[in-house]
């Protein structure tokens, strides 16, 4: 069992934290691995900051894009993963775009997703 701050099951917690946060998720054996739903926890989580500020402020996205992985089962970015996630900020109301974490760890095949998003959305 993968232990934790809070002294609870890793199930526990990812049940706790999906209430709070709306991940997409219930089962921690498959979040590792799979990832997060770019198509639910990207946009949901945008929309709810975009919503959060009512306009005021403008909501700049942050897509992670190939960040090192600590765990060889770790799930790999994928340019579906990337465009996906470009596409349900755009669609939430995000008026930007953060990469990170860091360009040199980014491959090109899902920066080219990114574009073909922005292209597909006619930003670019």
């Amino acid at each position: 069992m993968a232990k934790n701050i809070f002294s609870e099951s890793p199930q526990k917690l990812i049940n706790c934290f999906n209430n709070l946060l709306s991940l997409g998720t219930s089962n921690w054996e498959e979040l590792i691995s799979t990832s997060l739903d770019t198509d639910h926890y990207v946009y949901t989580q945008c929309k709810e900051a975009v919503d959060g500020v009512d306009k005021k402020v403008p909501v700049y996205m942050g897509i992670g894009i190939d960040a090192p992985a600590h765990d060889i089962n770790q799930a790999k970015c994928t340019p579906k993963m990337v465009y996906q996630s470009v596409i349900n900020s755009v669609e939430a109301g995000a008026q930007g775009l953060i990469y990170s974490p860091n360009y040199s760890f980014m491959k090109l095949s899902n920066l080219d997703a990114s574009v073909q998003a922005l292209k597909d959305l006619e930003i670019i």
